[in-house]
């Protein structure tokens, strides 16, 4: 692609905005078609802004060089092997890092756009070589190349946005790139196995079942059941799918959502579970369903409501409450310190993350501190942790919560993370502050600090991980739909930069 295939985006936006504007009576296709218009506006500000947005970041980069190379040849305070595998388990020799300083000084002396990923990659190399000295002139150098980075997605984004506010179909707020997983499955199967596990509704009935909008590793069905005794009439069936994303098994979600449950955590009642997969094609459970809704999620963050942010971090709480002996020992991090299960994960998000050429030093340098700096997690008692506690998770109904989902990624560890992983939705609903005191009032005590801001940095490099794998299978072509198109185009990618990039502020 060049300059010269502006006309044809600016072309096909125009005819996206007609298209739109016709058919606003249908709310599947008004969707697919902003999430293609702002893929659109993404794909003109890379051939517009990107280059000067590039430029200004070269010149930042050359301004640092000086300092860097004065560094790079003291002998590093700290221990070569830090846990990371691949490639990021041994300094880079003081030699190597003085070559990628040369190379990258011409890149950035000329200015090179389309040698950004290069430029990026060799700042990583510099900066896990710095991150290692673990000396303040070092640390600060660290701190100032993820702020360029930081620096330059923040300006790239708000180019977008720009673009996108100057289109008649701007979008008032971010999409949500959930996709809808759905299989054929037998229908009377289903309602056998109902009529079992209930004997008393023999003369049960499916009115009515849809597939509905979900995650990538589970299939979430909606029931509308007839002619039933002691059942709700309104059921969901969340059955395991393959992919990539998956935490837990349905079959042990069943198990922890019955304990908490049956100790007054807001769950959907837990009906029943179908463990050998004969029935649905894969293990399902049925749960009642809730009359609530979805006020928000990670990215299209929700509008201040201080009632359902106290409500939220008080059912937290309750989470954190529930016994351990209730949970049981098949819970993921039930035979593992804390800290252990969270380098598990670590380990994990950089596994994923080195194979997919995205190169950042702002995830280099959140990886390195947070292997680092694991041990903090030990410190608080622990407690049953969600995993994925976000308001895309919780239904709210009349601001108070009415249920809390999806229990795939639930562990035995530290508090603090579910905590951290809530920040961002915390502060736009009210304040950290007060998010953190409505907690305590319900009776758990607050982590300290070091361990609430090593947790907002491992909840944000995760998710930046899964945001960099639907990136990559969307860019490469592997999964070209509408879920890949939204994170793209509205930029999430860039979005996390910056989120990890202010974490790291916090603990650098």
């Amino acid at each position: 692609m060049n300059i010269q295939t502006l006309p044809y985006l600016n072309c096909l936006k125009s005819t996206f905005n007609s298209l739109s504007a016709s058919l606003s009576g249908n709310p599947d296709i008004a969707m697919q078609i902003g999430a293609a218009n702002r893929l659109l506006d993404y794909m003109i500000e890379q051939r517009t802004a990107a280059p000067k947005l590039k430029a200004d970041c070269y010149a930042a980069l050359l301004k640092l060089l000086p300092a860097i190379e004065k560094v790079v040849g003291r002998p590093p305070a700290a221990p070569a092997q830090v846990g990371l595998p691949s490639k990021a388990e041994e300094i880079t020799p003081a030699s190597s890092v003085a070559s990628a300083v040369q190379e990258l000084k011409a890149i950035c002396g000329e200015a090179e756009p389309d040698a950004f990923d290069r430029c990026l990659q060799l700042a990583g190399q510099i900066q896990r070589h710095l991150f290692a000295l673990n000396a303040p002139p070092a640390m600060a150098l660290c701190k100032s190349i993820v702020r360029i980075e930081a620096d330059y997605n923040r300006k790239f984004e708000a180019a977008v946005a720009a673009q996108s506010a100057a289109s008649a179909t701007a979008s008032t707020s971010k999409a949500a790139a959930t996709a809808r997983n759905a299989k054929v499955y037998d229908e009377e199967k289903l309602l056998d196995f109902i009529r079992k596990s209930f004997p008393q509704e023999a003369d049960l009935g499916i009115k009515r079942s849809e597939f509905v909008t979900g995650g990538y590793s589970k299939f979430t069905v909606s029931i509308v059941l007839s002619n039933t005794r002691t059942l709700p009439e309104d059921i969901i069936l969340r059955g395991d799918a393959s992919g990539g994303f998956g935490g837990a098994s349905v079959v042990d979600e069943y198990r922890l959502i019955k304990a908490m449950y049956d100790h007054g955590v807001r769950v959907p009642k837990p009906l029943a579970v179908e463990e050998t997969g004969k029935v649905f094609g894969s293990p399902f459970l049925l749960v009642e369903k809730k009359p609530s809704t979805i006020i928000g999620g990670q990215f299209n963050l929700p509008k201040p409501n201080k009632s359902v942010s106290d409500d939220v971090a008080a059912q937290l709480a309750a989470v954190h409450r529930v016994p351990l002996a209730a949970a049981g020992n098949r819970v993921s991090g039930a035979n593992l310190r804390t800290s252990e299960k969270v380098l598990d994960w670590v380990k994990g998000s950089f596994s994923a993350w080195r194979p997919l050429d995205m190169p950042s030093p702002v995830f280099e340098t959140a990886f390195e501190w947070l292997l680092r700096h694991a041990a903090l997690n030990d410190k608080a008692p622990r407690t049953v942790v969600h995993g994925d506690f976000g308001l895309n998770n919780i239904l709210i109904y009349d601001n108070k919560v009415s249920a809390i989902l999806d229990w795939e990624f639930a562990h035995i560890g530290n508090p603090a993370y579910d905590l951290g992983y809530f920040y961002t939705q915390a502060t736009a609903l009210s304040s950290w502050e007060e998010f953190l005191a409505a907690y305590a009032k319900a009776g758990m005590p607050i982590p300290d600090e070091e361990q609430l801001n090593y947790n907002i940095l491992l909840g944000a490099t995760r998710l930046g991980t899964m945001i960099c794998q639907v990136t990559r299978s969307f860019t490469s072509g592997a999964e070209p739909g509408i879920a890949g198109a939204v994170v793209v185009g509205d930029n999430y990618y860039e979005e996390m930069i910056r989120r990890i990039s202010g974490a790291l502020d916090r603990v650098l």
